[in-house]
């Protein structure tokens, strides 16, 4: 393994993506519902049908547009190209009142389907990069190395954004914001399906360079066999395959707790310090304490580098989901009893992790897709049906997770809560609060660590010499 990430124009091509999505999505995830429901006074009614509307929508479209551009278009050049400018309007088009005569209820609805469609014509090309732009597993985690970066950069949008709309009291600032954005969100995006090459993309043996992406030459020759375009199969043998039901119940796992980082963190941290004047955290720090909560995660998988790269992926995810149980269950049990800096340096340690395994999560999404497809003798993995499957169990382990966090909370939740103000749990719910943050990473970093090992054991060996020799990969020149 190389002594440090490998940076070429292929992965900052590669990180230009993710600049541009995670720009998008963090704006969007953040206030959506409360442009919606403070500003534009959607009601809940209609807030809550656009939800399940676009919930269902996304799955069936998710199936949908990765088929299409695993069997018919697959040049995921193209995908993105063509797909920014319509995915940088659907996302501004959320921010503004198109006719006064429209529903505002509707007017979610439409803007909700577009954009879906449209981000996963994007999100699903651009995943599938970490699979085609090489087949090297250290390029592989150079590429999530370097995405790193502009993630980081996104995470600051969203302080920024609510700054400089005074928490949204100047509508057209944020409005202002959110433009331009998009316009990064676009440039990037375009940026990303100019520079890449994937592996596939090659039409003769020997026109790769080293770190597995098509020179320029690489139109000449014969153009290689599409994957097969039957979806239902296709399915079927994703799901006869061990190691690919290990991944998505392992993805499961992280994304029900990582769910809980994410939705729950302000009340966690408001349980911990109460507002009030005798709080000992400002507005403030509290912020400055969420943006830090966003950027550890990618630090610590910089700073972890070069040891991942030298480690096997099962070892390193097993010494990780280990610290996850270590810790979580350390908080459960004396938790109520640190000091608050304690427990806040709880909160950001396990965020990191967990932020951490997404990663590492990453790379074994790869393999399972390496696998499929050598199991199965495709010219080309099925890499976007395989990124919208564990996409689509994701944000179901979210939806779940929180569902049942605000069950075992409702209970105590405070009725008195001003209109406009998310409900705050009463102090008789404190030590639950508290105990969900140790035991949901205790419970899911146990399941975590049961299914790594299961991984460790069916994954597939090293190719021999003569197995590799014949591998599509090395035939296309791309080793």
């Amino acid at each position: 393994a190389s002594a440090g990430p490998q940076v070429s124009r292929q992965t900052v091509a590669y990180a230009s993506g993710n600049l541009g999505l995670s720009l998008v999505s963090g704006l969007l995830d953040f206030f959506r519902a409360k442009v919606y429901l403070t500003v534009f006074l959607l009601s809940e009614n209609w807030f809550q049908a656009s939800q399940l509307v676009a919930m269902l929508w996304s799955t069936l479209i998710s199936l949908a547009v990765s088929h299409v551009q695993d069997s018919r278009l697959t040049d995921r050049r193209k995908w993105l190209l063509y797909a920014a400018p319509v995915y940088a309007l659907a996302f501004s088009l959320h921010w503004f009142r198109w006719l006064p005569a429209v529903n505002i209820g509707l007017q979610l609805v439409l803007t909700d389907l577009m954009f879906q469609l449209v981000d996963k014509c994007v999100r699903f090309a651009h995943a599938s990069l970490l699979i085609e732009m090489s087949s090297q597993t250290a390029t592989r985690l150079s590429q999530l190395w370097l995405a790193q970066v502009p993630y980081m950069a996104a995470c600051l949008a969203v302080p920024l954004a609510n700054w400089a709309s005074a928490d949204l009291a100047n509508l057209s600032a944020f409005q202002f914001c959110a433009v331009l954005a998009s316009i990064v969100a676009l440039l990037s995006v375009m940026y990303c399906g100019w520079q890449c090459r994937t592996m596939y993309d090659c039409r003769t043996v020997n026109l790769c360079h080293p770190g597995g992406a098509c020179s320029a030459a690489s139109g000449l020759g014969q153009p290689i066999r599409l994957a097969e375009p039957g979806l239902l199969q296709n399915l079927r043998r994703l799901f006869t395959d061990r190691l690919f039901l290990c991944v998505l119940a392992l993805k499961f796992a992280h994304n029900f707790h990582m769910g809980f980082g994410a939705a729950f963190l302000p009340m966690l941290v408001d349980q911990l310090d109460p507002p009030g004047p005798g709080a000992a955290m400002g507005a403030g720090a509290k912020s400055l304490f969420y943006l830090a909560s966003q950027l550890l995660p990618a630090l610590l998988f910089m700073f972890c580098y070069p040891c991942l790269a030298r480690a096997p992926l099962a070892d390193a995810a097993l010494l990780a989901a280990g610290l996850t149980v270590t810790t979580g269950g350390l908080f459960y049990l004396a938790g109520p009893e640190l000091a608050l800096w304690q427990q806040l340096a709880y909160l950001l340690l396990d965020g990191a992790i967990v932020g951490l395994n997404c990663n590492l999560q990453s790379l074994a999404v790869v393999e399972v897709a390496d696998r499929d497809r050598r199991r199965w003798s495709r010219d080309r993995p099925m890499s976007a049906l395989i990124a919208s499957l564990y996409l689509i169990l994701a944000s179901k382990a979210f939806n779940l997770q929180s569902m049942l966090t605000v069950h075992l909370l409702a209970p105590y939740i405070g009725s008195g809560t001003a209109p406009g103000q998310s409900a705050r749990v009463g102090p008789s719910g404190r030590s639950v609060v508290l105990g969900l943050a140790g035991a949901i990473p205790l419970i899911t970093g146990l399941c975590e660590l049961a299914l790594w090992l299961c991984f460790r054991r069916w994954r597939a060996p090293p190719l021999a010499p003569a197995a590799a020799a014949a591998d599509p990969d090395t035939l296309l020149g791309c080793h």
